[in-house]
């Protein structure tokens, strides 16, 4: 069973209220581990997220979000919020035995 493991490669500084809440939220759930059969829920979860985010600043510029797969790997980025680059990377499945 494959887990994913939720990351923030870079952060900005928030320009608006609608950017610090989105770089919040995103800090909250950093480092997170999510199995393999969650993880659709989970993608879906914060594609909802995202959205009532944008419905609380209706004054800021809405950001539309979306999944994708990262090329020659299975990891998934999510694209669309400029102030923070948030991914879901794929785990190793062998275990560490110390």
């Amino acid at each position: 069973m494959k887990k994913y493991l939720n990351y923030i490669a870079w952060c900005f500084v928030p320009k608006n209220k609608l950017d610090d809440a989105i770089t919040s939220y995103f800090k909250n759930i950093d480092r997170k581990i999510i199995k393999e059969e969650l993880l659709e829920e989970y993608k879906n979860n914060i594609l909802n997220d995202v959205a009532k985010l944008n419905a609380e600043y209706p004054r800021c510029t809405p950001k539309e979000v979306k999944f994708r797969s990262i090329h020659f790997s299975e990891d998934i980025a999510l694209d669309g919020l400029c102030v923070i680059e948030f991914k879901l990377l794929v785990g190793n499945e062998s275990e560490v035995k110390s």
